[in-house]
């Protein structure tokens, strides 16, 4: 029985032609096997070219030879090596076959009838070929057929990108070199490599300034060329490094060119991120000096151009201002002294000014260069230099606002100064240069309509705090690029009666001293300056005069003037800005007048009414605690007191 595509089924009882009763469509493949052999007598048969496609006319080149003997169909194999190989004799007969040497299909094909032998399915990387293939069976074994068996090869390449220059030199394997020209996008060593080898790019040679490297570079050789070999190049570049000493404040931000920035916490070796290619300039500047403790940090060797590896001598050295001199105001005595911090008590030559009658307000410059003195009946507003001995020059300038001065500030780099006043009600900003001149700033003076009263300057720079006695608020001033004021729509209103207000060195919180003794801590909100309240309750002190934060923002000080009302410090909680217990007294039973921390915050200046004296206060460092004291007679009462921090 003859079976067509393993479906229909023919019965061929007799010698002579034979056809399937169903026909096939033009263009449809078959193949014809032996579904069942003849018996009685038994026989083999076997059918020759018994596969094919059906064309213009009838299929009817088949051939079906039966015999009483059968002989098997086989050969020799060659230089096989890998698995996967498939014979097929007759359209039908599989041999699967794994190593060299003879082989024979299980299958025998009847004496007579035709075998043909090809390759059903080749092995992995290889391709085999039959030789003597076809032919008759005769009265013996088929031991002709020849298959060879050899490993194909493949390329290795892949993409280039970024080779911007000549000189690129490739390896695979340690060897078979290819260049590279500039330019190229892809690449293809020349030597394939066989089925089941292993590659490896390597860059031999770079280009001249570039850095290549390779992705994908190294694997085994399947069936096919390797084409996802990437090469990619780089301008060559370099690191800016630096080394930081004498840090001891927060917030140190280093620039290079003028767009890099680099935050410093801790003295060492430091690198910017930005990588520089060879010829590129390089300048590293101060963005922002540290803070809590405010130090001044200068850079040396910050400047030049980047060579062919990092570089690493810039350096960046911070020192603390040391507070060398201090200046008490005594209004009952219309005067103005200065006193080397440095050296004890010493007067500094020179350091003693005439002042009006109406001088009531005192305020330092950030940066060291003056002292500004605040005249209540007239507004003036007077500009006295520092010289480097610590004298007080002759005025450099004199800028009147409304009568009743309340209040002065400077910007925290010194830029512009700032007053509120009770008269006029407004508040009004100057530019102020290195000579000491102040400039009105355009829209000057802006009004708050009502009494004018104490200003906190924001450390950051950012907004300006001013208390609105008549409206009993505090209102919310932005400050510009270049360091001018803005209205804002943000207030925070029933306040209280505000005495004395500041804003911690980190930005964060806002501490209002009112006049009944309550303490009011507020959150800032780093993008509108808007307060939140974070704390309130009692200061434990009377007849308050002012709040301050340590210079390390680790502590807080609230002074009360009434007699024996001994100033207080108290601890800062730095995640909440709440205040702590107060430490031990500073034990004056004097009615003060007026205090400051030096700018290292290991010292506190006090001034008192009776007597009129000055004591200075050694701070413990680490825990704020009052320690030894001296004092001289200040001959006068000092109502306020300044340092200058150089």
């Amino acid at each position: 029985m003859l079976q067509i595509n393993g479906g229909e089924v023919l019965a061929v009882a007799a010698d002579g032609g034979f056809t399937f009763p169903t026909p096939l469509a033009e263009g449809v493949a078959y193949t014809v096997t032996v579904r069942s052999q003849p018996s009685d007598p038994t026989q083999i048969c076997s059918v020759s070219r018994a596969s094919g496609m059906v064309g213009a006319g009838p299929a009817d080149d088949m051939k079906v030879v039966c015999a009483t003997q059968a002989f098997a169909v086989g050969g020799m194999i060659s230089g096989l090596n890998g698995t996967g190989l498939v014979l097929r004799n007759n359209a039908a007969d599989d041999l699967a076959l794994a190593v060299d040497g003879p082989f024979a299909f299980p299958v025998p094909v009847a004496s007579g009838a035709g075998y043909a032998v090809t390759v059903q399915a080749q092995p992995a990387g290889q391709v085999c070929s039959v030789g003597q293939a076809t032919g008759t069976v005769g009265a013996g074994l088929v031991t002709s057929v020849v298959v060879t068996c050899s490993t194909q090869s493949y390329t290795v390449g892949g993409s280039v990108s970024g080779l911007v220059a000549s000189g690129l030199v490739l390896q695979n394997n340690g060897a078979d070199d290819v260049s590279v020209v500039s330019g190229a996008s892809s690449v293809t060593f020349p030597t394939p490599v066989a089925h089941g080898a292993s590659y490896a790019v390597t860059v031999a040679t770079q280009p001249v300034g570039l850095t290549c490297t390779v992705s994908n570079g190294s694997g085994a050789i399947d069936a096919g060329n390797v084409i996802d070999v990437a090469v990619a190049c780089t301008v060559d570049s370099y690191r800016l490094g630096l080394t930081v000493s004498g840090l001891d404040g927060q917030d140190l931000v280093l620039q290079n060119n003028a767009g890099d920035d680099l935050a410093v916490a801790a003295d060492g070796t430091h690198q910017f991120d930005q990588r520089l290619v060879p010829g590129a300039g390089y300048s590293v500047t101060v963005k922002s000096q540290p803070r809590m403790l405010t130090q001044s940090c200068s850079v040396t060797h910050g400047s030049g151009t980047m060579g062919s590896a990092d570089i690493g001598n810039v350096a960046v050295a911070c020192a603390t201002a040391t507070s060398r001199f201090s200046y008490w105001l005594m209004p009952g005595a219309q005067t103005l002294q200065g006193h080397v911090e440095s050296a004890g008590w010493q007067a500094v030559p020179g350091a003693s000014l005439a002042l009006d009658p109406d001088v009531a307000l005192l305020a330092s410059d950030p940066r060291g260069r003056f002292v500004f003195t605040g005249m209540s009946a007239s507004g003036a507003i007077r500009v006295h230099p520092i010289s480097v001995a610590g004298e007080i020059m002759p005025v450099a300038d004199v800028k009147w606002a409304a009568s009743n001065l309340a209040a002065i500030t400077l910007h925290p780099d010194g830029r512009a100064l700032y007053v509120s006043t009770n008269d006029g009600s407004m508040v009004a900003d100057f530019a102020l240069d290195d000579s000491g001149v102040l400039t009105s700033f355009a829209g000057y003076p802006l009004a708050m309509v009502g009494t004018g009263g104490a200003l906190a300057m924001d450390p950051l720079g950012r907004f300006l705090y001013a208390y609105h006695r008549y409206g009993d608020e505090i209102r919310v001033f932005r400050i510009g690029a270049d360091a001018s004021i803005s209205p804002t729509a943000v207030s925070t209103s029933n306040l209280g009666n505000a005495v004395s207000m500041t804003v911690h060195p980190s930005g964060r919180f806002l501490y209002v001293l009112k006049a009944d003794g309550t303490l009011e801590v507020f959150a800032i909100d780093a993008t509108t300056g808007g307060l939140v309240t974070a704390w309130s309750g009692a200061s434990g002190i009377t007849s308050p005069l002012q709040v301050q934060v340590h210079p390390r923002g680790r502590w807080l000080s609230l002074v009360g003037g009434a007699p024996g009302s001994s100033p207080a410090i108290r601890a800062i909680d730095p995640a909440t800005g709440a205040p702590g217990p107060a430490l031990p007294p500073f034990f004056i039973s004097e009615e003060v007048s007026s205090a400051t921390f030096d700018a290292t915050g290991d010292r506190m200046l006090i001034g008192t009414r009776s007597p009129q004296f000055m004591f200075r206060f050694a701070l413990s460092p680490s825990t704020g605690t009052p320690l030894s004291n001296t004092g001289i007679s200040a001959g006068d009462v000092p109502a306020a007191v300044v340092v200058i921090n150089r």
